[in-house]
């Protein structure tokens, strides 16, 4: 979410503006895609959780091509910021969806287990806010953020996948 903010503000310098639109969009996303049940295609939740993973990292991949992308599309804005908009939404519903797939994958009582998750939810929230924002943004760029990003979201995919062998 930082990231897309961040490239919002790049491409149109005016992202306070519009940063409720982005916000909305993302827990919009985040909630559509923790509630729909089938996408994703066939095969146990462990598969579908990784193959979401790797949408994710790949998604997170292809925020800098994106940006160039839409860099020369400044001048038609709307163009830009609905391709921007749905993109938010997209990669949102994904994260939403892993959500919901990653806490059923989690075996123990649901009030444990939801307390569990819910606490490495704000957790990994604060941690990934102050590592994007206050390190690797300043440090690395955005471009090499999202690459960093997405390089991790490939490695937990991976992971997982060894893990299920």
């Amino acid at each position: 979410e930082v990231l897309l903010l961040f490239s919002f503000q790049i491409l149109y310098g005016y992202v306070y503006f519009m940063s409720g639109v982005i916000i909305t969009l993302f827990i919009a996303g985040l909630a559509i895609g923790s509630f729909v049940e089938k996408p994703f295609g066939k095969g146990s939740p462990d598969h579908k959780f990784i193959r979401i993973e790797f949408l994710v990292g790949i998604g997170s991949m292809l925020l800098p091509l994106l940006i160039l992308i839409l860099k020369p599309l400044v001048s038609f804005q709307a163009l830009g910021q609905f391709i921007l908009f749905i993109y938010t939404f997209l990669f949102s519903f994904l994260i939403g969806r892993l959500f919901k797939l990653g806490s059923g994958l989690k075996k123990g009582e649901i009030s444990k287990v939801s307390a569990n998750l819910y606490g490495y939810d704000l957790a990994g929230g604060a941690l990934g806010a102050l590592l994007v924002s206050g390190i690797l943004l300043p440090l690395a760029g955005i471009i090499n953020t999202a690459l960093i990003t997405g390089l991790f979201c490939l490695l937990a995919a991976g992971n997982v996948a060894a893990r299920k062998r």
